[in-house]
């Protein structure tokens, strides 16, 4: 995110180009069509500010299971410190237990996990 002491500093030519960007990435999005992904998700949901999105806007997105995990925080501190501390190991652990991707045993030097699929819902 900008300073507020970095944009007063830009030109009229480079607030323009962010202006043009801007513009460029909504038609972009609005072009975009997402597939149905065949299997789960982790959903974080911030608790500090409850207008925000909901576990079931993914739905016609996903075949299998949402599993929400609730994180006190809002919405644009979800990569601070804290809330990752409370997301990494859920996602390592989700990762671990399906078994869709391989951790490596770094003592060990080779791959662990099993092939259970993850439990949870919304």
């Amino acid at each position: 995110m900008l300073r507020r002491e970095g944009i007063a500093s830009f030109d009229q030519r480079h607030l323009m180009a962010i202006a043009r960007t801007f513009e460029h990435n909504v038609d972009l999005a609005g072009l975009f069509t997402p597939k149905r992904l065949d299997g789960d998700i982790l959903f974080f949901k911030a608790m500090r500010r409850k207008d925000m999105c909901s576990p079931s806007m993914w739905s016609p997105y996903v075949s299998g299971i949402i599993s929400v995990h609730e994180i006190d925080c809002d919405h644009d501190e979800m990569t601070a410190a804290l809330p990752l501390a409370q997301i990494g190991p859920l996602v390592a652990q989700s990762l671990r237990s399906t078994g869709s991707v391989g951790i490596r045993n770094a003592a060990a030097g080779r791959r662990s996990g099993n092939k259970e699929s993850m439990q949870g819902g919304a």
